[in-house]
């Protein structure tokens, strides 16, 4: 009797290990599965296409510092909002012309999402 009970824990111990096994097998083709079907999926992209401008906003203050690569402007209706400015290779062959000092007031047009300089007036 000893030697049944013996047996069966056996293979109860084997049949639950087949199991794990099975279940693991199953479990890692599943996640298999799911890489491949989600990198199949195309991803609409940003595409910029050759006539497309990407919209220009503009911010109108006083100059606080102008440097070589970039312009700092401070509001003219709220004196705590100051945005410093990169430029363009556009903008900064023109600013060789002009000599812009701090406390002018200037129009700073840049690209929508960005701190870009593309226009200065």
């Amino acid at each position: 009797m000893t030697l049944l009970h013996e047996r069966d824990s056996v293979s109860r111990g084997f049949i639950a290990q087949r199991i794990r096994t099975i279940t693991g097998r199953r479990i890692f083709f599943h996640i298999v599965g799911f890489l491949l079907f989600f990198s199949l999926l195309e991803v609409p992209s940003k595409t910029v296409f050759a006539g497309h401008k990407p919209p220009t906003d503009s911010f109108k203050g006083y100059i606080v510092a102008v440097g070589p690569k970039a312009i700092t402007v401070k509001n003219k209706q709220n004196i705590y909002h100051v945005r410093t400015f990169n430029y363009s290779p556009k903008v900064e062959q023109q600013l060789m012309k002009k000599k812009l000092q701090p406390g002018m007031i200037i129009t700073v047009y840049y690209t929508r999402g960005t701190d870009v300089a593309v226009k200065l007036k």
